[in-house]
């Protein structure tokens, strides 16, 4: 299953890296990793989370500047743990409530990132956040909706459940 987890994030930092920059409308994309990640953490916990968040994080800040290295690592870090504790918690077989997840967990990360980008200068966080963020958070939900849809669509009905199968 481990395996099977890392080998969804490297092809989703590949994708996230490669075609994303096509699916761009100026500086709004959508976040492929973030939506792996919430699944792996939604499957396997918080500690699975923890770790692949982190390397995914950290394979991301490689390829970015070099004055961010670290903070990737960190956010993915803190949405992988997020994520993995409300696992008991969370209704999954609930399209609804993945998408909650997806999305809350999409502006917590992008928050945290653009609150320690900008040196903790709250005026320029915000207003990255507000015309990026929430833009890219719709449209993270959109991609990964179309994703749920693709891989639980079976027999004319969604069916969330397929994606955790007990």
């Amino acid at each position: 299953m481990i395996l099977k987890h890392i080998g969804l994030l490297l092809l989703a930092f590949i994708i996230q890296s490669t075609v994303v920059e096509n699916l761009s409308i100026q500086d709004i994309k959508p976040d492929f990793i973030i939506i792996i990640l919430i699944y792996v953490s939604l499957s396997s916990g918080s500690l699975v989370g923890v770790i692949l968040g982190f390397s995914v994080g950290l394979l991301q800040d490689f390829y970015g500047p070099p004055d961010n290295l670290g903070l990737n690592a960190l956010c993915k870090t803190l949405v992988g743990f997020g994520v993995g504790i409300a696992k008991e918690g969370l209704y999954k077989d609930s399209l609804f409530i993945l998408i909650i997840t997806i999305g809350g967990s999409f502006l917590a990360h992008d928050g945290l990132y653009h609150i320690i980008n900008s040196s903790f200068s709250i005026e320029h966080a915000l207003s990255q956040f507000l015309s990026i963020s929430l833009l890219s958070a719709v449209y993270t939900i959109f991609a990964s909706v179309v994703l749920i849809v693709l891989f639980t669509y079976r027999r004319g009905q969604i069916n969330a459940r397929r994606l955790f199968p007990e």
